[in-house]
């Protein structure tokens, strides 16, 4: 899965995992008690060759084990 150009990270994984629940986004935990939102929505930002940098996040949302990486993918699984 892929972050929209139009949208943030957050939002992204909230859309996706809104899809995979089939419930609106507006159902869902927030997702600020799970990750810091500045690094999520930064992860993006990063260089993807700099050794110095990392290159994903993962934390738990809604039972989810989220990944995502700074060439906007995100791997979910249960």
């Amino acid at each position: 899965m892929e972050v929209r150009e139009s949208e943030t990270v957050k939002t992204a994984v909230k859309r996706v995992i809104a899809e995979l629940e089939d419930c609106p986004m507006s159902k869902l935990g927030t997702i600020n008690h799970c990750v810091d939102i500045d690094t999520l929505n930064a992860i993006g930002n990063l260089d993807i060759n700099s050794a110095d940098e990392p290159h994903s996040i993962s934390f738990y949302y809604c039972g989810y084990e989220v990944v995502v990486y700074n060439d906007h993918t995100i791997e979910i699984a249960r």
